[in-house]
């Protein structure tokens, strides 16, 4: 696909999901679809691409593929064996559990061979726009409150949110926004990335701050390490820096949600997390199976485990009231795909990460697409963080970043062991 159409497709979805969708989701059917519908059209067009132009895909690309895939058929075993009066729920529950991996390997397809100059300048200037935009509504809006802000408090102050559904889709908006515009921010125009986190601390979010203290580091680091290698100083100096001050950062929030007195007051989080463990020694080694614990499906549909376990008594996992009840990720792949499954996910997010690293490190005196792996790789330390209290790989949020990420290893092909990256 030639880039001008590859920048307008991308920043209309970027556009969708980071901004409209957060912002009306919830009062829009179309929209709050978006993501899934995005990942139809783009996994359709790509299977028709894909008939006249052959595929060729990085030997791990295959390996998560597959790894995939054993989670899929994991998560289906348990309705063959003894759930099949729940098919709605399996249906739905995996498409929205997959739905991140299939963005992936559809753009993958469809934007090959992008020439990341010509690509990374248009849509930096894009979302420098979104920016700009959004920042200059925050500043507006704490003047003039023209639009009503929560009630609830954070460290004694009112957290930003904006027009955005929830302060952590605001904060997710903040971390892509730096993620992008690292690349070409990162020499010279460094306020831009610190304008780039305001949003993000303004929300409040934890887990938020978390990854502002590795951005931080990364901004202050960054130009000193030209390979990441794990037995480097500077890596090991970054990576025990960052590493501190996420737990450091993240320690008393964590305490409060998973806690022996959150599990006893019926916080869900904490429910989730311990049924979670007992599920996945009952039905050791493969769990519940799809739709039947911690996601969305499972109370849309009311999985009949659910009333097993009495959520039906605890708020925000009854059936009159499922608004916490995919508010997990790690537990719900605990509780479903049991062990094997936590490890394989475990591994496929391994893989990316070892890769990204990969390319970076094998990115020679080009240090704009250097930025770019590295930037992937920020963005994706922050869905792991934020997977820990967030079902982030199952949302529009997931989806979004795997297409990005998808774009980064698109601005190289492979040929034997050979990588080679596409210049202007």
């Amino acid at each position: 696909m030639k880039n001008n159409k590859a920048i307008y497709i991308f920043c209309t979805i970027s556009l969708m999901l980071a901004v409209v969708y957060p912002a009306l989701a919830h009062s829009s059917t179309f929209v709050g679809y978006f993501d899934e519908l995005a990942c139809v059209v783009l996994f359709g067009w790509a299977c028709m691409l894909s008939i006249y132009k052959p595929v060729t895909l990085f030997s791990w690309e295959k390996k998560v593929a597959f790894l995939f895939l054993v989670i899929v058929l994991i998560g289906t075993v348990p309705y063959i064996i003894s759930q099949p009066n729940v098919k709605n729920a399996l249906f739905h529950d995996s498409f929205v559990f997959s739905k991140s991996i299939i963005a992936y390997f559809s753009v993958r397809i469809l934007f090959r061979n992008i020439n990341i100059d010509f690509f990374m300048g248009k849509v930096i200037n894009f979302h420098i726009i979104l920016l700009v935009l959004v920042v200059s509504l925050i500043i507006i809006n704490r003047f003039l409150h023209f639009i009503p802000e929560s009630n609830a408090t954070r460290f004694g102050i009112v957290p930003e949110q904006l027009f955005f559904q929830h302060p952590s889709r605001l904060a997710f908006f903040s971390a892509y926004i730096f993620c992008i515009l690292f690349p070409s921010h990162i020499d010279n125009k460094k306020k831009i990335l610190v304008l780039a986190l305001l949003p993000g601390l303004m929300s409040l979010r934890v887990k938020f701050l978390a990854f502002a203290a590795v951005a931080a580091l990364s901004l202050l680091f960054i130009k000193k390490i030209k390979k990441i290698k794990f037995l480097d100083p500077k890596i090991i100096i970054f990576s025990a820096l960052a590493l501190f001050l996420v737990i450091t950062i993240s320690y008393r929030q964590a305490i409060t949600y998973y806690s022996a007195d959150s599990y006893y007051n019926g916080w869900a989080r904490s429910v989730l997390t311990v049924n979670s463990i007992s599920l996945s020694i009952e039905h050791f080694p493969i769990g519940t199976g799809f739709g039947t614990f911690g996601s969305y499906a499972s109370g849309k549909y009311y999985s009949p485990l659910n009333y097993q376990l009495g959520f039906q008594h605890i708020y925000g996992l009854s059936p009159n009231d499922i608004s916490f009840i995919a508010d997990t990720f790690w537990p719900m792949l605990l509780g479903q795909f049991g062990i094997i499954g936590c490890i394989i996910f475990a591994t496929i997010l391994f893989l990316f990460l070892k890769n990204l690293i990969f390319l970076h490190n094998n990115t020679e005196q080009n240090n704009i697409q250097r930025y770019l792996c590295f930037s992937g790789i920020l963005l994706l330390v922050h869905l792991i963080i934020d997977s820990t209290s967030d079902a982030i790989f199952t949302q529009n949020r997931g989806v979004l970043a795997f297409i990005f990420i998808a774009l980064i290893v698109n601005t190289y092909t492979t040929t034997g062991n050979t990588t080679i990256i596409h210049k202007k």
